[in-house]
């Protein structure tokens, strides 16, 4: 029996998440896969743990919701835990990317592009509109804040 084109796209994709390795000097990135079913939610994690950069000595983890007909639609991602950063939704944890979806990305393109957003968040598409003014005017005041929270210090919203 032959498989749709979509469901062998997508095993091979995840088959190349898993055998890349995604470390660095600066960060390293983990794959967890947590369902049988790779429809199921939040069914692959990455796992990024961060050494410079505002968001260094984290370690951060990111669901990915992968839909029935990729990769024609995109993946969403999500923080499974609060963090205060411009591109992360403080309350729902959903991930804006600065990179416009299209077919030909990956699972890789995705967790390359997750693991540069925690390292320089972007100034494009901003989701949490606090951390956005503080990263865009207030760079030493920024970085102290996501220290604060990142040791919880914190409510998170507000941060002070």
């Amino acid at each position: 029996m032959n498989r749709p084109l979509y469901a062998q796209r997508l095993n091979r994709d995840v088959s190349e998440l898993f055998s890349n390795n995604f470390n660095c000097s600066s960060s390293t990135l983990t794959v967890l896969q947590t369902s049988d079913s790779l429809q199921a939610e939040g069914c692959l994690v990455l796992r990024v743990s961060i050494f410079e950069g505002p968001y260094r000595r984290g370690t951060y983890a990111f669901g990915l919701n992968i839909p029935e007909n990729y990769p024609f639609r995109p993946v969403e991602i999500f923080a499974k835990q609060p963090i205060w950063h411009p591109n992360i939704d403080l309350f729902t944890g959903k991930v804006a990317l600065p990179i416009e979806w299209s077919p030909v990305l990956t699972l890789n393109s995705i967790a390359v592009a997750v693991q540069m957003l925690m390292l320089e968040p972007s100034p494009e598409n901003p989701l949490n509109m606090e951390a956005y003014s503080y990263f865009l005017s207030q760079s030493d005041t920024f970085d102290q804040l996501v220290q604060k929270s990142i040791s919880g210090g914190c409510g998170i919203s507000g941060v002070k």
